[in-house]
């Protein structure tokens, strides 16, 4: 009998293995109306100006949105909020007041008329701005001014409203940032992320909410998520941590410092959170972290030039010796590390350059002392010239000790 059971479990586990082994560990494929670069986890970094060019224009405007284009970033973060008439508009859920001048600061409150008419304030509004031309968009008629500009809308709303801004943003390739309960956003995520955009965000400092709410991230097939801490060398930003996004992007919001561990929005810190590991940026200065991308492109192509010549060009020596270990040691340091960066898409500004800094430093080092490396001599603190000074040094001082000896002898 037990032979018979031990047979059975033997054949129901020849069956299991094979499916077991060839199934995902993750969910899907990114949705096919995702932006090709964001979808891919291990593209280029990628900058989304938050809500326009707001230190022109009113934020959330639509002509501060389009003017995004002039900066050489492509991602647009813009409010989505709903009117007490249900319609969808560019304005924060609490911009009523700060930016309408309105007497309730929900634009929930406010009907779409209402909204449209009341002239937006300059900036972030508040009573230090005055009132503009401009006027708040519907999103309606943002969604095709933005993609006809080659811009892509990354639409960040409370995800109470989801099921409106869903049937108003079918068929284009607007992102989707929900905000709100976690348990609503991450339910919100498992049941579009599959066919639609969507980036997701979680505060927390603890590493087992983190990794769990990442997990529940990858399997939905969502983008990437937006990590909010308030600890700067904190858990969120630690390696090991951001090691688990292989399939998805690891955003940081430097709009908001308190939740971007005390970070600025300033190229100190771009480069900061880069480097540990971050590759969607979403920043107040478009225009600066255009610049940025920029510079990272051109130091990412002057890196290569001069690997490739260290690689294939470079005459090197034949490093005979073991004390000729640190130039060579310099050398393939330097090639490794430039490598490990040209591979990685999203490499900082600051790598790239020290990288170059580095192996440009190892080469003209050899180069400089290329005989002598060649020959075994450089680098030798012990030479047949020194040998032979020291010992006429030592014979001198036991001639003079000699004649002093004789001379107290007498």
């Amino acid at each position: 009998m037990k032979q018979r059971v031990f047979r059975a479990l033997a054949a129901l586990l020849a069956i299991l293995l094979p499916l077991v082994a060839a199934a995902p560990v993750f969910a899907a494929d990114p949705p096919a109306a995702a932006p090709a670069d964001l979808a891919d986890p291990a593209g280029g970094v990628v900058g989304i100006a938050a809500r326009g060019v707001w230190t022109a224009y009113p934020e959330n405007s639509l002509e501060g949105l389009l003017a995004v284009k002039e900066t050489g970033l492509t991602y647009v973060l813009a409010d989505v909020s709903r009117t007490a008439d249900g319609a969808l508009v560019l304005l924060a859920a609490d911009g009523a007041k700060r930016m309408l001048g309105a007497g309730e600061e929900a634009v929930s409150s406010l009907t779409k008329d209402e909204v449209l008419s009341l002239p937006m304030k300059n900036r972030l509004g508040g009573a230090a701005n005055g009132a503009t031309e401009y006027r708040a968009a519907t999103l309606e008629a943002a969604l095709p001014a933005l993609t006809g500009a080659g811009l892509t809308p990354v639409l960040q709303f409370d995800v109470s409203i989801a099921a409106d801004v869903l049937a108003a943003t079918e068929d284009t390739s607007a992102v989707l940032f929900p905000t709100g309960r976690e348990k609503d956003v991450k339910a919100f995520a498992q049941q579009t992320a599959a066919a639609r955009p969507v980036l997701t965000a979680i505060r927390s400092n603890v590493i087992f909410t983190v990794t769990s709410f990442t997990d529940d991230m990858k399997a939905a097939g969502a983008l990437g998520v937006n990590l909010k801490t308030t600890n700067r060398y904190g858990v969120n930003f630690y390696r090991s941590t951001l090691k688990r996004f292989d399939t998805l992007r690891a955003v940081a919001d430097c709009t908001d410092r308190e939740t971007a561990g005390w970070r600025d929005d300033t190229v100190k810190w771009w480069d900061d959170l880069i480097s540990r590991g971050y590759s969607v940026i979403i920043t107040d200065d478009p225009a600066a972290f255009g610049a940025y991308l920029t510079d990272a492109d051109a130091a990412r192509a002057r890196l290569e030039t001069l690997y490739t010549y260290a690689t294939k060009e470079a005459k090197l020596p034949a490093f005979n010796g073991e004390i000729l270990n640190d130039y060579e040691k310099a050398y393939h340091d330097g090639v490794n590390g430039a490598k490990a960066l040209l591979d990685d898409a999203s490499a900082s500004l600051q790598d790239l350059r020290d990288a170059y800094t580095a192996l440009n430093t190892a080469l003209k080092t050899i180069e400089l002392n290329y005989e002598a490396i060649e020959s075994g001599a450089a680098g030798k603190t012990v030479t047949l010239p020194r040998i032979l000074l020291c010992v006429a040094f030592a014979a001198a001082v036991v001639v003079v000790q000699i004649y002093f000896f004789k001379r107290r002898k007498k």
